[in-house]
């Protein structure tokens, strides 16, 4: 995949997050996610997910620094075609990571996103700050070992409700030995499956594949569009198609500690920027 710059692979957000028939006091994720983003993806938009690590010590920084991006820095991105990016902040294994999700609709990667985004003036000051805090994981190139292995656009004719819309990023361990089997049964995704999806006002479901320090992780990124997240999650998980599938998805995953100590697959991730 063409180069882009590390800039684009650090940014996140500390955000309580929610999986497709997850239920957890999603409107109050919801207030802390104001509706933003009323317009659903392209066709032929390019998603791309990028990782950067960062120390203990600086993600308070980098969280002041993303409360506060200058208006230059985000015409330099909606100049470079970018849209709907979206940092998070997790932790693993007692690792500090910043995985950025962006949806790009351009037709140039390489010049959109090359050495002259962030070049100038007030952007490279505070793309300088930015880079100052990360690191690529594992001296890795922040391209390598990130596929998508499934999307969905979903809802993507439902215009999002007033207070109610959530972008939801998520992540969960792939067991090494089960990785063909996940692959397959999302490259065949059940079309029951998919109309839940749908009809639970879900849309731009993503996952992606990532190996970070010799482990496997499913990167779930999801945005709500509905009235009433409670009782669309609720139904999701009741749908016997969805019982049936997890059954085959769940025995291929290998929740985080902190999901499976509540006896869940799926862990929230902190958004700490979002980018119409």
């Amino acid at each position: 995949m063409k180069s882009i710059p590390l800039i684009l692979a650090t940014v996140m957000l500390p955000v309580a997050t929610i999986g497709y028939g997850q239920s957890e006091k999603s409107a109050a994720i919801a207030d802390r996610n104001p509706p933003t983003n009323a317009t659903p993806m392209k066709t032929g938009v390019q998603r791309f997910l990028n990782i950067g690590e960062i120390t203990a010590d600086q993600v308070d920084t980098c969280k002041k620094l993303f409360a506060a991006v200058p208006a230059v820095v985000e015409a330099d991105l909606k100049a470079a075609h970018i849209r709907n990016m979206t940092c998070f902040l997790k932790e693993i294994d007692g690792k500090h990571y910043i995985f950025n999700y962006l949806e790009y609709d351009g037709k140039d990667l390489e010049h959109d996103m090359g050495p002259n985004l962030f070049a100038k003036g007030a952007s490279k000051s505070w793309g300088k700050s930015l880079l100052a805090l990360i690191s690529l994981p594992g001296k890795q190139d922040q391209w390598s070992d990130v596929e998508e292995v499934f999307f969905t656009a979903g809802a993507a004719d439902v215009v999002p409700t007033a207070g109610k819309y959530a972008r939801t990023g998520m992540i969960t361990g792939l067991k090494p030995e089960k990785e063909a089997e996940y692959r397959t049964l999302h490259a065949t995704t059940w079309p029951g499956v998919l109309r839940g999806i749908k009809n639970c006002n879900y849309r731009d479901f993503s996952i992606k594949l990532v190996g970070l320090e010799g482990k496997l992780y499913l990167i779930g990124y999801l945005e709500y569009v509905g009235k009433d997240p409670d009782a669309d999650a609720a139904a999701g998980k009741a749908l016997p198609v969805n019982k049936r599938w997890w059954k085959f998805t769940d025995a291929c995953q290998q929740p985080l500690p902190a999901a499976a100590a509540k006896g869940e697959i799926w862990d929230g991730m902190t958004e700490i920027y979002h980018l119409d």
